[in-house]
């Protein structure tokens, strides 16, 4: 008796033990999916880096169709690249390019009622200064593709920036090597052409050196809730009520330059909202990201998609509806104009 009583005492103690083993198991299971699913969420809808499948390949993008293959050649070099780039140093690293001609820019920079356009002392010129120049350098039509400091190969260097006689096949380039213009729906992109009057202010100071509003008012939240970098060269901005939202990293981060060096104030350009490395090319089998988390409508979505080369917004994620975060999880990084949001206080 005492041993049919101590066996059945036993088989429940090792059942209750094997019980309590598989829960731990589905317990440990549950929290590694619920990991790597928020890992997934977060390498998908923030920044996911590919300059090779994104338009700025330019030997792969079939509209400009270089005989080239080097991919970062056409903007960046190993040694001997220009660090005055646009007027501002440091603006562009290791940059490769011809400069712009700025004076091409003379009454053409953007203007209107409700714009002040204020500058610090050092940048005289009302035209594209820092990195702005530095995207201009193509994006403007002037400039060839091939205008490049130092070229593959040995002996190629050339401060004065020649063209290097690379060949185009793709129908956007001009014979001399520039953007056509006003081949690319919706014109005017990506050819913006020296005339800036019908597109987003540069070179602008937003924030002054103690990041209070340098006019404006309505910046008054991004500019005193920002973050500089420990460089200086970057104030990461930020809304208030945005610490959820913001990316921890820093290629995602909308930002402002010290476009007038380290004593100026922080300035817009055309990276403060624009990535020229993320990936694009929804379509490319090299990359076709699968976003495994669901948004909040139940759908599970994949082929992440940021033609445009948008950075991640700030953003209070509590206010917004359900079609926005949606939209957010596909890469419309400016879903409900949060991105715009992150600087205008309307």
């Amino acid at each position: 008796m005492k041993i049919i009583i101590k066996s059945k005492h036993s088989i429940i103690k090792k059942g209750g033990e094997k019980r309590m083993k598989y829960s731990k198991v589905i317990f440990a299971f549950s929290i590694g999916i619920l990991v790597i699913a928020a890992m997934a969420f977060l390498s998908n809808t923030w920044a996911v880096e590919d300059v090779r499948n994104t338009k700025h390949n330019l030997s792969a993008n079939p509209n400009i169709g270089a005989n080239q293959p080097e991919v970062c050649v056409f903007c960046h070099t190993p040694h001997g690249g220009d660090t005055d780039v646009g007027g501002s140093t440091n603006a562009a690293p290791l940059w490769n390019r011809a400069a712009i001609n700025t004076q091409g820019y003379a009454d053409k920079m953007y203007i209107s009622p409700n714009f002040d356009g204020y500058k610090d002392a050092d940048l005289t010129g009302n035209y594209p200064y820092g990195v702005s120049a530095a995207c201009l350098s193509c994006h403007d039509g002037t400039v060839a593709f091939d205008a490049l400091i130092n070229a593959p190969g040995t002996g190629e260097y050339d401060p004065a920036a020649p063209r290097r006689n690379y060949q185009f096949s793709g129908g956007y380039v001009n014979g001399d090597g520039t953007f056509k213009e006003g081949l690319y729906p919706p014109d005017p992109m990506p050819n913006l052409t020296q005339d800036l009057r019908n597109d987003h202010p540069i070179s602008i100071r937003m924030c002054d050196t103690a990041q209070s509003p340098t006019n404006d008012p309505q910046f008054t939240d991004t500019c005193t809730n920002s973050i500089a970098q420990t460089n200086n060269f970057i104030l990461k901005l930020k809304r208030s009520l945005g610490d959820a939202a913001v990316t921890a990293d820093i290629r995602d981060q909308v930002r402002a330059y010290r476009t007038a060096g380290s004593e100026g104030g922080w300035y817009v350009e055309c990276a403060s909202c624009h990535n020229p490395h993320e990936a694009s090319r929804k379509n490319d089998p090299e990359y076709n990201p699968i976003i495994t988390s669901q948004a909040s409508s139940g759908i599970t979505y994949s082929n992440t998609e940021n033609d445009r080369f948008l950075r991640f917004p700030s953003f209070d994620p509590t206010a917004q509806p359900a079609s926005v975060k949606d939209a957010l999880l596909t890469g419309d990084r400016n879903a409900g104009s949060l991105l715009c949001l992150t600087c205008h206080q309307k």
